[in-house]
């Protein structure tokens, strides 16, 4: 039960639909933690996002959308800082809820890993640099477009004349690992907790003071979790050790993040 709302988990999905054989987990997948990946937490309070949407064309924009861009930036900031000032083509991943995208739609609260990525390639030129509130402006638009193409994606999975699930579902995840582990290509991934309601989880001895997420074992990893007051977001970022510093120097983290 969240608040006076009673959950009911539905284990009703057939499981003919992710049979779990797509993909192999080979020797290059980490389940262990690496001391050379550092994670902090960059709050960006409520007035901070509020006063970085002034700045777009659509100030309506989601918070989210809006935070993602900025951490975006910063990343390609990092990388043109490690290669001489030439940033690599980059690659964002979007993690994707495919509860209620679906047709016809699945439980809001069914149980199984009903994720989606959306790869969305991207390329702020390096002629721009320090053009800060245009980079943010092109990152907010290629993010909404990956993500309206993944949740139009996402309305196949069950047509009987729609695509294959695995080329909807499965490509994604091994198009963005290839890249990854490529090196070619600037790869960093966001997943959006801000509505899993952390804050609000009262199990008998009040609500939290903080929260926290656990440590992934790869880099470039950014997970957003609401914040305690509301209306703001905080950003966990999973990094190199030697690119932290890179990040936190970057002047629109400096500005709206604390």
């Amino acid at each position: 039960m969240v608040g006076s709302i009673k959950i009911r988990p539905s284990f009703d999905t057939p499981p003919e639909f992710f049979p779990g054989n797509y993909i192999s987990r080979g020797d290059s997948i980490k389940t262990c933690w690496d001391p050379n990946i550092v994670v902090k937490r960059f709050s960006f309070h409520k007035e901070a996002i509020t006063s970085l949407r002034s700045k777009l064309r659509l100030p309506e924009n989601s918070r989210v959308r809006v935070v993602c861009a900025v951490i975006a930036d910063a990343m390609i900031g990092v990388d043109r800082a490690k290669h001489s000032g030439k940033s690599r083509a980059c690659l964002i991943a979007q993690a994707v809820n495919m509860r209620g995208r679906t047709f016809p739609p699945l439980p809001k609260h069914s149980c199984r890993n009903w994720l989606i990525l959306s790869p969305t390639r991207c390329m702020i030129p390096n002629t721009v640099v320090g053009n800060n509130n245009n980079n943010i402006q092109e990152l907010v638009d290629v993010l909404g477009d990956g993500l309206e193409k993944t949740v139009a994606d996402c309305a196949e999975i069950f047509s009987p004349t729609g695509r294959d699930v695995k080329s909807i579902i499965m490509e994604p995840l091994v198009n963005v690992r290839g890249k990854s582990m490529g090196g070619e290509v600037n790869v960093f991934a966001f997943s959006d907790w801000s509505k899993f309601g952390f804050y609000e989880a009262d199990f008998g001895w009040g609500k939290p003071v903080g929260a926290g997420i656990g440590a992934f074992s790869r880099p470039n990893i950014i997970v957003l979790m609401d914040s305690k007051e509301g209306g703001g977001l905080e950003a966990w970022v999973h990094l190199n050790r030697n690119d932290m510093p890179y990040f936190e120097k970057d002047d629109q983290i400096k500005l709206f993040a604390t």
